[in-house]
This record gives C-alpha cells, structure tokens and sequence, in this order.
C-alpha cells in the first residue's frame, strides 16, 4: 500500500485599475508543495507574474492581452497554461515558463 500525504498551497492576487478607454491588469501567484510520497516534491515552489490590458472600443467590445512569466525553483516544473498533464508538457525542472494571450471580446 502507498500513503500519499503530499500538500500543495497556492495564493493568487490580482489588481486591475481603469484608465479611460484601457483597464491595466496584473497578478502574482505562488505556489508550495512538500511531501514524498509517490514522487518526491518536498520542497518545490514556483512563482508566477502576469500583466496585461484590455482596450475598451464599445461597453460590450474589447480587445485584451496578457503575458505571464512562471519561475519555477526546487525542482518544480509548473507551466503557464493549462497542459502540464500533456506528455511531454512541461517546463524543465527549474526552468521557467511564458506564456501570452490575445484576442478580442463581444458581450451579446
């Protein structure tokens, strides 16, 4: 029998302040992990910082952008983004990992 007694604790916060027709946007996140069961992660943390900004060209009209910057430390391969189940999908162990967005928006 395998016990799993991992632990992961995440915290996230988030500004964004309008300027005219544009909203400035940023975030912070961190995350920790310890435990050694079934793969060791004692000690693994990342850190990630995002900005961004939305262009107002209506009240229901956007256009948007965002770019995010993942640091990862003790051994730790977190990415920015959505797949880190993918094979293969992941940044190296402490590497960091980017990612950006773009796009436009309509409420309807």
């Amino acid at each position: 029998i395998t016990v799993i007694d991992n632990k992961q604790d995440n915290w996230f916060v988030g500004a964004s302040m309008p300027l005219g027709q544009w909203t400035l946007r940023a975030s912070y996140g961190h995350v920790e992990r310890s435990g050694t069961s079934p793969d060791n992660v004692e000690g693994q943390k990342a850190d990630q910082l995002a900005v961004g900004a939305v262009y107002w060209l209506s009240k229901r009209t956007a256009f948007y952008g965002t770019y995010s910057n993942l640091n990862n430390k003790g051994g730790a391969s977190f990415i920015a983004g959505s797949f880190s189940n993918v094979t293969g999908g992941g940044a190296a162990a402490n590497g960091d990992s980017q990612g950006a967005e773009f796009g436009v928006m309509h409420s309807f």
